[in-house]
């Protein structure tokens, strides 16, 4: 009876170790999946903003001038994925270099907390706390941003 007693506990014990190193793959796993999907959906817009650039001279300030002026076609494409329904922050700018020529700025950006919902709330703070860390954007972030 001890013995059946002893080897529950320790099949108990061996599981919990298991679960506790499978849980942080799966969710890596995850994140990575949701990051490649972001950073392609954060892509389409930054090509439709080079066409905008192209036509315009500037960037376009907000997706819905990008649909305007038809250099994107899909009404949607600035839904984050997995975000249940969050858009893309789009910002643009113009910077004056010292040689005095304006260059323009364009940025799209979706943060963690927007895109890795689900995943649990410690998991998306620990992943911020090393973008914060690291001085990085907690995030997909494409393009650049300069504040005047």
């Amino acid at each position: 009876m001890t013995i059946i007693v002893l080897c529950c506990v320790a099949t108990m014990l061996l599981l919990a170790c298991a679960i506790s190193i499978i849980r942080p793959v799966r969710f890596g796993n995850e994140m990575a999946k949701r990051d490649k999907a972001v950073m392609k959906a954060a892509l389409v817009i930054g090509t439709a903003q080079e066409r905008y650039l192209q036509k315009n001279g500037s960037f376009a300030a907000s997706f819905d001038m990008l649909l305007a002026d038809s250099c994107i076609a899909d009404p949607q494409a600035d839904v984050i994925p997995f975000s249940d329904g969050e858009k893309f922050t789009i910002r643009a700018s113009a910077k004056k270099t010292k040689t005095g020529k304006v260059v323009p700025l364009m940025e799209v950006s979706a943060r963690y907390d927007q895109y890795l919902k689900g995943l649990g709330e410690n998991n998306i703070l620990e992943q911020n706390r090393m973008a914060a860390e690291q001085g990085r954007f907690p995030g997909v972030i494409i393009g650049h941003f300069d504040k005047q």
